[in-house]
């Protein structure tokens, strides 16, 4: 089996950029500025020792285009005893949707959710939304969290970001999902 090392999907100035390290797929969200790409986020997906990493552990991913200009980056994967996928949705206007699951046996999640690296400045910080700035301060990126993808809260810890999952049912097995969206500002 051979597994492309790096792979995209890109429009309206984004772009999610997918890269294998180690046995899991990273991705960093970026978007273009004076010819350039910039990455404002790094995925944080931990290791293959960690049961509960602090985002999903994906290890297989499938790329598709769908009308209207739509591209969709397909992902799966796990830890532990548990499953994780991941829709990530890009749409040509400038913004990409994720929806995230984890398919639990029976253990509680000691951590669940994903987790990123702000790679730039925090403009500003509201309970269901943040904007990432550039060097200079002008506002580029919000992420906020996206009901149709599962109920979800942001967490900012200095330098990080986490979108976890509100709806954290206690039947096993069991679906937990969240969904969070990204939308270039300028």
């Amino acid at each position: 089996m051979s597994i492309h090392r790096e792979q995209s999907i890109e429009a309206g100035g984004l772009r999610v950029r997918f890269a294998f390290q180690g046995d899991r797929f990273a991705h960093f969200v970026e978007v273009a500025q004076g010819g350039e790409w910039i990455t404002l986020l790094a995925s944080m997906e931990g290791s293959p020792l960690e049961d509960w990493p602090p985002g999903p552990p994906l290890q297989s991913i499938h790329l598709e285009s769908r009308p209207p200009e739509r591209q969709l980056a397909l992902l799966v994967g796990m830890a532990g005893k548990s499953h994780w996928s991941a829709s990530v949705e890009l749409d040509p206007a400038g913004w990409v949707s994720f929806d995230v699951a984890c398919r639990l046996r029976s253990a509680e999640p000691v951590r669940l959710g994903s987790a990123y690296r702000l790679l730039q400045p925090v403009g500003e910080k509201h309970d269901t939304r943040i904007v990432v700035a550039d060097c200079s301060g002008h506002a580029i990126l919000c992420v906020e969290t996206w009901e149709p993808g599962g109920p979800a809260r942001l967490q900012v810890d200095g330098e990080q970001i986490g979108i976890l999952p509100t709806d954290m049912a206690v039947d096993s097995p069991r679906t937990v999902r969240w969904g969070y969206r990204m939308t270039r500002l300028a």
